[in-house]
């Protein structure tokens, strides 16, 4: 496929082809950089995007991370492609690890290698999801980020780490610690109560089975497929866990942790950058998703390069499924005929 790299920005040019439709239409030119991307790399694509990045939506957390209904969303977009090698545009700001448990049921059964490309952002969650594949592809600019598991604690959220280490001093300095030189003081109970009243029986617990549920599905996704076949799988997955899901080494539950320090960890990861065509495509894809979800009521979209898609959309619209013909220029799969075009 002979395609030229054009000197206009990847956003200006694709926000121009979508109003150059009359109506705009950001379904098709979206569907149409999917196809290009298909015929560039013979690989089935999967878009998993989130408005995690649009300033101008003031959503709930719920609404754009990564929950169980994104299971049947990666059933809906994935049953339909043929086994084989597969992509994944990932943009989330993080969400549930079990959902990650789940969509990784779905995807790795059918399809080998998984290489997940991030354009922008994954996140916590998106980060363990990340870490299923064979590979991960960075922007230049592209992060992923610490894994040690969130808790709510009443109507916060707060790190598992720290309310873990908060008890820790709170339990020295009304108990007293003599191997760490801090004498018992009762009277701070007083001080301390408050906070300790917002600690259930069971939260200690649950921190500590969050952060070994994250780090051993991390173990787990690292050995079976970025280390299949890898006579250090298991000590390098281990590290790689261990590192991501330390919040004292990033001290910021949404640090950056880019492509030099993954690679640093040992991380298969890569740039973008090194293939300059791959890079224009996935940058116009990106912008079209980024325009959708910036100038349409659509909060979450997972898609294919069929055509076919799961939309989550504000004000508690349920989800819907669109279903298309494929995109502009894209054959159906030998032996599958497009499906009609139907309405949501």
């Amino acid at each position: 496929m002979n395609v030229s790299l054009p000197q206009k920005p990847a956003w200006l040019r694709v926000a121009d082809q979508i109003n150059a439709q009359k109506p705009p239409s950001f379904d098709a030119v979206r569907r149409a950089k999917l196809a290009q991307m298909q015929q560039f790399t013979g690989h089935s694509i999967v878009v998993h995007a989130s408005a995690c990045t649009i300033p101008s939506k003031v959503l709930p957390p719920q609404a754009i991370m990564i929950d169980f209904a994104d299971i049947k969303a990666f059933e809906t977009v994935t049953d339909k492609l043929p086994p084989g090698a597969l992509d994944i545009i990932l943009h989330t700001p993080g969400g549930i690890s079990e959902a990650v448990e789940g969509i990784a049921s779905v995807i790795r059964p059918k399809f080998n290698p998984v290489r997940f490309i991030v354009p922008h952002i994954a996140k916590s969650a998106g980060t363990m999801l990340a870490l299923l594949g064979n590979e991960v592809i960075l922007h230049p600019n592209a992060e992923l980020g610490p894994i040690d598991p969130q808790m709510i604690v009443g109507n916060m959220v707060a790190s598992a780490d720290a309310i873990i280490s908060q008890f820790q001093q709170i339990k020295d300095e009304i108990l007293g610690n003599p191997s760490r030189g801090i004498p018992a003081d009762p009277q701070k109970i007083t001080l301390w109560g408050p906070i300790l009243a917002t600690m259930g029986p069971a939260l200690l617990v649950q921190c500590e089975n969050a952060r070994q549920f994250g780090r051993q599905l991390v173990i787990s996704f690292l050995t079976r497929y970025m280390f299949a076949g890898d006579p250090m799988a298991q000590a390098r997955a281990q590290g790689i866990a261990d590192a991501l899901s330390e919040s004292s080494r990033w001290l910021s539950h949404g640090a950056r942790v880019d492509l030099p320090t993954l690679q640093r960890l040992n991380v298969h990861a890569t740039s973008l950058a090194n293939d300059p065509v791959l890079l224009d495509l996935v940058d116009e894809i990106w912008a079209a998703y980024d325009l959708t979800l910036s100038n349409t009521p659509t909060v979450r979209i997972t898609e294919n390069n069929l055509g076919q898609a799961q939309v989550r959309i504000m004000g508690g619209q349920p989800a819907f499924a669109i279903q298309i013909g494929p995109p502009p220029g894209q054959q159906p799969p030998p032996g599958q005929q497009a499906p009609a075009p139907s309405s949501p």
